[in-house]
């Protein structure tokens, strides 16, 4: 609910990610949603939202198995329409936080099964960076490989600790 936090990573993430070959935002709920939105309004694209739960509003969908360590859930939800937009298509991954990639690879998944191509992942925050899940820091970013896929997050700590956000 952090609007003001939302914009600041929203600017500092827009260098990495400014391509005019991105046709979908690819996200999951709920709390990667803000960050999706206003990155989607800026490059004046629509996003697609992975649902951890049924929705009655979805006429026909898709469920896909997966893990999350934060909601415990094993499936996701995509709506048959949405699925059928994301196909042949250019998305980038936005979320608000990389763990242990459990969650991304049910993002995989459903872009796999819809040929679907990821340019890249891009978070607010990195968790659990390891010798076997290296971390790089380049300037105010981390950026890691997953399974081929280029992310970066922003140093997110400051941000959320509000003592960046005033300043930009």
């Amino acid at each position: 609910g952090d609007t003001e936090l939302i914009h600041c990573v929203a600017s500092k993430l827009l260098p990495l990610i400014a391509d005019d070959r991105i046709d979908y935002i690819i996200t999951t709920a709920t709390k990667g949603i803000p960050l999706a939105q206003a990155l989607a309004s800026h490059f004046n694209i629509p996003y697609i939202c992975i649902r951890k739960e049924e929705k009655v509003y979805m006429d026909k969908q898709y469920k896909i198995a997966g893990k999350s360590i934060t909601s415990g859930n094993n499936f996701y939800y995509i709506s048959e329409k949405e699925f059928n937009n994301l196909k042949d298509k250019t998305v980038v991954v936005i979320d608000d936080v990389f763990s242990t990639g459990s969650t991304m690879d049910t993002i995989i998944d459903i872009c796999k099964a819809a040929k679907a191509k990821i340019l890249g992942a891009y978070f607010i925050l990195k968790e659990y960076a390891s010798k076997t899940r290296p971390v790089r820091k380049f300037g105010k970013y981390y950026m890691w490989s997953y399974k081929k896929i280029s992310c970066a997050s922003v140093q997110a700590i400051p941000l959320l600790k509000n003592t960046e956000v005033k300043n930009g």
